[in-house]
């Protein structure tokens, strides 16, 4: 019933406004209704003059091109004579200008018509070019500072539709027309100019009456509840709308004050015939200024794009999921889900609206005005057992109770009604029951609109039950739920208080009894209210703790549900420490077992410190000792990286504890530094999760994204404290990028191709000021880092416009070295940053990242300047080797692969040039020029055809050489596994792990 009387209402509406008009008669537009106080000021709107188009001309003043426009008889929407443009040819405009008085309403309307799907659009020189705005020079071309009246592109398809605006100038001056470059068979007619008056618009009223007229026709529902107040406004108002008597409903301000009673007395008769089920529940008008959100509270949604206020939603209980135009339209869903406790009718209510944005592209400047005129479908609102989401078969599939908005496309809002009835059988069953709205955008719809889905005023209530016995039921359920939920727990516990030292667990037994004891005395005394077989026992009890000041009987049970799991929590906390002691002992002796030979004071202390915890591991009984366990377990990790640093080398390094790998801007011993501080942009930069790209080991790292504005000005930073001599590296991965391939070359210096073969020597990415440093505190060394990788594989580099590779954020890792001398402690800084950094838009990074982080210990300053120097001649030879087979490769004089090869060769040339390093800064640069190297070589083994790379075969390798081992031959692993980036050799092959 509803679905027809809608479609009736809108029938009615497109028939007004096909026809003629008179002064009183009333029209509608997208907008509002008005009533006419004046015949059409336009003439000859539907052609029927001679010439047909008499009153019309060109830009010029001029007679209309018919070569262009072709008149035709009888063929509008109700046999109207039609213009229809027979091509977008330019210079060939339908125009026509009338004078308006200030402070005078006036309405627009007309027909159109296109057989190819697109648009109309309000700036000259596009196509479907359509145009109305005020000129006080009567020219119709308008001109800079001319007042835009038709602010809305309209929709074009193969059916008529009527596109109406209304507009008040503040002057005296011209309407001015000015349509152009309309495609071929697009067709206009009916033009309407009309003085109004804006009065009170009946659709709005006609979709209230129909959500009170569906409440009041409820099982269930009583009528005069509330004295018949409701039930006599509701009679009063379809009085006025079955009268078809429009004067009485002209009076816009006092119908609106009659409103706000009407609200007031619905909420009134809602409440006094049902139970909301959302009383507890945060409305949307409480979350603020939320933006691009799926969830709000136990609201669950999808799309990524819900706001509230910004962008969408206003300030009342509203909340929308919006698409600027010229983005596709954005599929979403949001629903709510409850768990019944009584059988009854549960009805859901919503009131809603959806519209395309007028504007299809950025160029418009009308990305997020509503479009009118444009049907909009695919929104479908549900209540049942069954959640869905955007999944267009499994909607289809559903049992669940649907309704289809048809078309939403109207400004006022239409209110959906669900009433779902819910069984006992559901109840025993555990069934829950959900609400929503999902939209799917039209298949058949394929312009770059936006979309807009908006949704106010929720409301799911039980109909027929008071809120006391609505409330009595909810209790029997919450008592039985968390019965079940205690029984579960004590018996939890119990295991874990049974178990012993010999399982980890010495302490903490008399609390844990204490809390078991608790909370089975809690559980017992519940069961007198509701026994053990979910019958109820003392219905007068339960509903006594259930009055004001008392507590609930549920909430005796939930609070000891809480207790016991806390109590466990703390017995699992005390004797971690405990557990954790042992540990560190294990692995303290592991080491010392490992280094027999090792000898001094360090080892000394440490063997003492593992002989102090074994006896006090050994000692302990019943009583706690949690904080003498965790000071030794301490100490001995403290000893044990002592111990350590004194074995460090090169190629055996000691990771010094830092704190964990970043997350995010707020990551605890990380320190976050807004650039943008005491600006307008401030924490526009900050840092956040992420977890896209190749490359992390972690598998996330922290990371900045700005749009198309380059190098935020941002860093994060920790610092430690070093004691021994030597030798440190910070290393890291890192990202510093811009999508925008143009954006992201002012970051590189490129080696000019050569004319005759195509071939790039080279891209240097020299010119980032993407930072990772590592130093003294206040005074570190750095150096600048990008995504050396990041272009795309068959054409890297080129500087002809390559698009970046979708492969995510890939990283690239980075080290720098520390030289730390003398016995005291020196305080060092390490992290990434891009502080130094200019806000560049037109070039440059636009998002950086950088994690898995590391802080090691490479022992004398000598033996390490030696071991990485010989690794890192390895290592090139390595890679050499790769570049020798790449030329000889069959294939090797296709442009891809010699522009690999050509910057293979030049990169090793250039790191073979860095083997003589005299200061740690040099070591730093021979160390970063590998990596690139080893990435480049990587790339041909990965990306170019007919190149093969030095890797193992299957061949049988005696055991004597089984494993993993330093090209001077020392074993350093059984397999291949968390192995430090270099060349080994495994099972007598070598390899090369990045």
């Amino acid at each position: 019933m509803r679905k027809r009387l809608l479609l009736a209402v809108l029938a009615i509406v497109s028939a007004m406004s096909s026809f003629a008009f008179e002064s009183g008669d009333y029209i509608f537009t997208a907008t509002s209704r008005l009533k006419l106080t004046s015949s059409n000021l336009v003439q000859n709107g539907s052609f029927t003059e001679t010439p047909a188009t008499a009153g019309w001309t060109d830009a010029t003043g001029a007679g209309i091109n018919t070569e262009v426009w072709d008149f035709r008889e009888g063929e509008g929407p109700n046999g109207e004579n039609v213009l229809t443009s027979l091509g977008a040819t330019a210079d060939a405009a339908l125009c026509n200008m009338w004078a308006v008085q200030a402070g005078t309403t006036y309405v627009v309307t007309y027909d159109i018509q296109g057989l190819t799907t697109g648009t109309t659009v309000i700036k000259a020189g596009q196509n479907n070019y359509a145009d109305f705005f005020l000129n006080d020079n009567a020219s119709l071309i308008k001109e800079e500072g001319n007042v835009q009246v038709a602010t809305v592109d309209g929709y074009l398809g193969n059916e008529w539709k009527t596109v109406s605006f209304i507009f008040t100038p503040t002057t005296n001056t011209y309407l001015c027309m000015h349509f152009e470059k309309f495609v071929t068979d697009v067709s206009v007619t009916n033009f309407g100019l009309y003085e109004a008056t804006e009065v009170y618009d009946t659709r709005d009223l006609r979709r209230k009456m129909e959500y009170a007229n569906q409440l009041l026709a409820m099982d269930g529902v009583d009528a005069e509840a509330d004295g018949g107040a409701f039930a006599g406004i509701v009679s009063v108002i379809n009085g006025f709308l079955a009268e078809e008597n429009p004067e009485a409903l002209d009076d816009k301000a006092g119908i609106e004050g009659m409103l706000a009673d009407y609200d007031q007395m619905l909420l009134n008769f809602l409440n006094l015939n049902s139970t909301d089920l959302l009383a507890n529940e945060k409305r949307w008008n409480a979350y603020g200024d939320t933006r691009k959100v799926n969830n709000l509270g136990n609201w669950k949604g999808s799309g990524g794009r819900w706001f509230h206020k910004n962008n969408g939603g206003g300030d009342g209980d509203e909340i929308g999921h919006r698409l600027q135009g010229g983005m596709a339209a954005g599929a979403a869903s949001m629903h709510y889900t409850i768990t019944p406790s009584l059988p009854g009718n549960y009805m859901f209510s919503v009131e809603t609206q959806g519209y395309y944005m007028a504007g299809s592209n950025s160029a418009s400047g009308l990305q997020y005005e509503p479009d009118w005129s444009t049907p909009f479908k695919g929104v479908t609102f549900w209540a049942g057992p069954d959640t869905l989401w955007t999944d267009a078969a499994v909607i289809e599939a559903s049992e669940n109770l649907k309704y289809v908005v048809e078309n939403s496309a109207h400004r006022y809002y239409e209110t959906v009604v669900l009433t779902y009835t819910v069984t006992q059988e559901m109840i025993d069953a555990g069934k829950t029951l959900s609400f929503g709205v999902s939209y799917v955008p039209d298949p058949d719809f394929g312009l770059k609109m936006g979309s807009n889905l908006q949704l106010r005023n929720p409301q799911i209530r039980l109909m027929g039950v008071s809120q006391a016995d609505a409330d009595y039921a909810a209790e029997i359920a919450a008592i039985k739920a968390q019965q079940k939920e205690l029984a579960s727990r004590i018996a939890t516990a119990q295991t874990k208080n049974s178990l012993t030292k010999t399982d980890g667990f010495p302490w903490g037994h008399e609390a844990m009894t204490t809390a078991i004891d608790n909370a089975i005395d809690t559980l017992s005394i519940s069961y007198t209210y509701i026994d053990v077989e979910g019958n109820i026992v003392n219905e007068d009890g339960i509903k006594a703790k259930m009055e004001e000041g008392e507590t609930k009987v549920s909430a005796d049970v939930l609070d000891q549900v809480n207790k016991i799991k806390r109590a466990w929590q703390d017995y699992e906390t005390l004797n971690a420490s405990f557990t954790g002691l042992k540990a560190q002992v294990a692995e303290a002796d592991s080491v010392l077992n490992a280094h027999p030979t090792s000898t001094g004071e360090r080892r000394n202390t440490l063997e003492t410190l593992v002989g102090e915890a074994k006896f006090m591991i050994d000692a302990t009984e019943g009583t706690s000792e949690k904080e003498a366990f965790d000071n030794k377990k301490n100490e001995i990790a403290l000893a044990l990286t002592d111990f350590l640093n004194n074995l460090a080398s090169y190629m055996e390094p000691i990771a010094q504890v830092i704190s964990a790998n970043p997350e995010a801007h707020n990551s605890k011993g990380w320190t976050f530094t807004d650039g943008y501080a005491g600006t307008g942009d401030a924490g526009k930069g900050n840092f956040k999760k992420a977890t896209q790209g190749a490359g992390w080991k972690n598998g996330y790292y922290t990371a900045f994204w700005r749009g198309n504005s380059a190098y935020p000005p941002v860093q994060m930073a920790q610092t430690v404290k070093l004691k021994d001599p030597g030798v440190y590296e910070f290393t890291a991965n890192v990202n510093a990028l811009n999508e925008n391939a143009a954006r992201h070359w002012p970051c590189t210096e490129i080696i000019a191709a050569d004319p005759e073969t195509g071939v790039i020597a080279d891209t240097l990415f020299n010119h980032s000021e993407a930072k990772l440093f590592f130093g003294q505190n206040g005074a570190p060394d750095s150096v600048q880092v990008i995504s050396r990788m990041r272009l795309d594989g068959g054409n890297q580099n080129s500087g002809a416009g390559s698009a970046l590779a979708i492969l995510g954020y890939d990283a690239c890792k980075y080290s720098i070295y520390y030289v730390k001398t003398g016995s005291e402690e020196v305080e060092v800084e390490f992290g990434f940053g891009t502080l130094t950094a200019s806000n560049n838009p037109n070039g440059g990074f636009n998002t950086a990242g950088f994690g898995d982080t590391e802080l090691n210990f490479m022992g004398n300053e000598e033996n390490f300047k030696a071991d990485l120097v010989a690794d890192m001649k390895n290592r090139l030879s390595f890679c050499t080797g790769i570049l020798n087979n790449a030329k000889a490769d069959a294939e090797g004089t296709a442009v891809a692969q010699a522009t690999w090869v050509s910057r293979l060769e030049r990169r090793l040339n250039d790191a073979n040039a860095l083997v003589s390093p005299t200061t740690i800064s040099e070591y730093t640069k021979l160390a970063n020029a590998v990596y690139t190297v080893e990435e480049i070589a990587e790339k041909i083994q990965t990306y170019v055809t007919g190149v093969k790379g030095i890797t193992a075969d299957d061949a049988k390798v005696a055991p004597s050489k089984q494993g993993v081992f330093t090209l001077s031959g020392v074993k350093i692993a059984n397999d291949m596994k968390d192995l430090k980036p270099g060349l080994y050799i495994f099972n007598g092959k070598k390899y090369m792990v990045k």
